[in-house]
């Protein structure tokens, strides 16, 4: 059960994931379009902007606020201090526009309006000045609903989380509830009435904060959460973000300022509108996905216990982020399996642990730092495969190749050779392509 509750937190996360970047991507597209298609109009704007100092308003295709400006075609709030007027009649056929800007006390851009222009350029700003604002207005509901769908998900996990450990432990967990002869009868029974106190413990703790979350997991599930570290105020702060949006537009208030971390409220106005961009979704996306994968996995490994199955099928979601290349996330799932449950695992999955959690640190650039540690490891003991783990892993090639032949007769097979990941450098080898001809071993599609 363990296996599909974190494979479906992460298959909502990749979709989510891939709904922004294709719908970004068309959004972009459709930007590029208007911009093509009236051309003099966003010339004028860039001359403009350019003379009074501001960024070409396309220069940057993320960056709204130049954009939603200009779409109002007139005085947006703020308090006028300095106006400059300016004169063009660039692609408008000897027109004389004249330009007027407008900047606050904080020499922002409020105003920008145009005038003395005829009826067809003036037709052809307010299209364009439309079309910009329908596309800023659709990147926000992109962002801003990926947002609200991102913490959806992470609290589904919650909620599934905490039901399989109801599930497996009874009505153990289930304090300071009761209920009457009368109300278990109306429920259906005892089990319906487990499944109703259940239902109202987790919609209860559901309601509170991220911190009494991590409060409960800690006092009623027994865990440490010792990954949770710093990323905890990045997680507050995804949260109080989304329902900053959901509640307030995300104009930042006295709520968001006193529930979030000084490196956020330091930097953040009251009154001022939070941005949710691409970069901000991609981040949130890969804190929650980390810390997801972790509370699953903590749970999973109490499992492990005269049970070493489970640490097969945790091996094999691990594979599955490893052929993603997650190399983070699988150097601190096998981090804890070795801190926490390595006591329950025999000695081949212990080194099937330790080999992965050494990879995933060299294919971050971090082998240095475990390298003494490979380098000490007894391989006289070890069966074949595991030796040419070990001898991949060190660059000891001359090694590898020395036992290829042999291992491949007892103990590794083509398709592990051709799948595993830490034998990715070594595949591009002239050597191995050889002895891959001569052993007539074929290419898998799904090879790194």
């Amino acid at each position: 059960m363990w296996e599909k509750i974190i494979m479906l937190f992460v298959e909502n996360l990749y979709s989510l994931e891939y709904y922004v970047t294709s719908v970004g991507a068309v959004l972009q597209e459709n930007m590029r379009k208007t911009f093509e298609e009236n051309e003099n109009v966003a010339q004028l704007l860039n001359s403009v902007l350019k003379e009074v100092e501001f960024e070409q308003i396309y220069e940057n295709e993320n960056e709204p606020s130049i954009l939603e400006m200009a779409s109002e075609e007139g005085l947006i709030e703020g308090e006028i201090i300095d106006a400059d007027e300016y004169h063009h009649n660039d692609g408008f056929d000897g027109e004389r526009i004249h330009v007027k800007i407008a900047r606050n006390s904080k020499n922002e851009l409020v105003s920008m309006k145009f005038e003395n222009m005829t009826q067809e350029t003036g037709d052809k700003f307010s299209r364009f000045f439309k079309s910009m604002n329908y596309m800023n207005k659709s990147n926000g509901i992109l962002y801003e609903g990926s947002l609200i769908s991102l913490v959806i998900y992470f609290e589904t996990l919650i909620t599934d989380i905490l039901k399989e450990v109801y599930m497996k432990s009874g009505d153990g967990l289930i304090e300071n509830h009761s209920l009457t002869f009368r109300e278990i009868k109306e429920l259906g029974g005892i089990e319906d009435a487990i499944n109703y106190l259940t239902e109202k413990e987790i919609m209860g703790l559901m309601y509170k904060g991220f911190e009494e979350w991590c409060k409960y997991l800690k006092n009623k599930l027994n865990l440490d959460l010792d990954y949770l570290g710093k990323t905890q105020d990045d997680i507050i702060e995804i949260i109080n973000r989304r329902n900053l949006y959901v509640h307030n537009r995300g104009i930042v208030n006295k709520t968001y300022l006193s529930r979030v971390s000084s490196k956020y409220n330091e930097c953040t106005e009251l009154g001022e509108k939070l941005i949710i961009d691409e970069k901000y979704i991609e981040d949130s996306i890969s804190i929650i996905e980390e810390f997801g994968v972790m509370l699953v996995c903590e749970n999973w490994i109490k499992e492990f216990r005269g049970n070493t199955e489970e640490y097969d099928s945790m091996s094999e979601v691990m594979f599955y982020f490893m052929d993603k290349e997650k190399w983070k996330l699988v150097s601190k799932m096998n981090e804890l399996v070795l801190n926490k449950g390595s006591k329950y695992i025999n000695q081949k999955q212990k080194m099937i642990c330790k080999i992965n959690y050494w990879q995933s640190m060299k294919w971050q650039d971090s082998y240095e730092s475990i390298r003494e540690e490979v380098e000490k490891e007894d391989t006289s003991a070890l069966t074949k495969d595991f030796q040419l783990c070990i001898h991949a892993l060190n660059e000891n090639y001359e090694l590898f190749f020395a036992i290829l032949e042999e291992a491949f007769e007892t103990d590794i097979n083509e398709h592990e050779l051709e799948s595993w990941p830490i034998f990715k450098e070594i595949r591009k080898m002239d050597q191995y392509k050889k002895f891959r001809d001569d052993k007539g071993i074929s290419i898998g599609n799904d090879v790194k």
